[in-house]
């Protein structure tokens, strides 16, 4: 979960907010720090959906199958 959180942070779609860092201030100053790039996170939605593979159910279904 960690590797995927920073990949979307690398691309602009999230903010990472380690647990020994979590607070209710600290969550809300993330809620607004976000809020407040809202547009920012919108435009960089199809860069980070190019990263992800579409196909990456079927990819894992056919590694299962080829071990089996």
């Amino acid at each position: 979960q960690t590797k995927n959180a920073e990949l979307l942070e690398e691309v602009g779609m999230a903010q990472i907010l380690p647990q020994d860092r979590l607070s209710g201030s600290a969550l809300l100053e993330m809620i607004n720090k976000v809020y407040g790039q809202i547009d920012n996170y919108r435009k960089n939605a199809n860069r980070a959906s190019a990263l992800i593979p579409q196909d990456s159910s079927s990819k894992l279904v056919s590694l299962i199958e080829k071990a089996i």
